[in-house]
């Protein structure tokens, strides 16, 4: 891609395609058809060019305009590159992946908490100490911010 122009993406699907991720990285102009998630990252003639599947003509009116208009190509490229800075670089797409295992370890330990909760409303109670332990156990989890409701049967 280091020697290319322009990227050109005629797919008929496609997810978000790594490719035009690449392109915007490296301040390419991209040219790509309007399926799938590609839609999702080109906003068209703001940061890229769609087309729909099968329209060469458009293609090359695409093609033309880029060449012919280096002003637009250099906004558009400059467009791509900004988003792709603010929402797919490795540090952000780091930042968000471990965003996203955080607030998943988060929940499983909410669940694996409620799970115990229910098992001891499942135990007989013992004079009254079991339904205290739970609920010291619950504003314990309350004061770590977690969401606790206890069911006595």
């Amino acid at each position: 891609m280091n020697y290319s122009d322009i990227l050109i993406l005629p797919s008929i699907e496609e997810g978000v395609g790594r490719v035009i991720l690449e392109a915007m990285s490296m301040k390419l102009p991209v040219i790509a058809s309007n399926v799938g998630g590609i839609p999702l990252v080109i906003d068209d003639k703001e940061n890229g060019l769609l087309f729909e599947v099968g329209d060469i003509d458009a293609i090359k009116n695409h093609v033309m305009l880029l060449v012919k208009n280096k002003v637009f190509a250099d906004n558009l490229t400059l467009s791509a590159y900004k988003k792709f800075k603010i929402n797919y670089d490795y540090e952000v797409s780091i930042n968000m992946f471990l965003d996203m295992y955080k607030h998943i370890v988060d929940w499983s330990h909410k669940i694996c908490i409620m799970k115990i909760l229910r098992l001891y409303t499942r135990l007989p109670p013992l004079s009254g100490g079991m339904e205290n332990h739970i609920i010291q156990l619950s504003k314990e989890q309350k004061k770590l911010g977690h969401n606790i409701t206890i069911y006595f049967n």
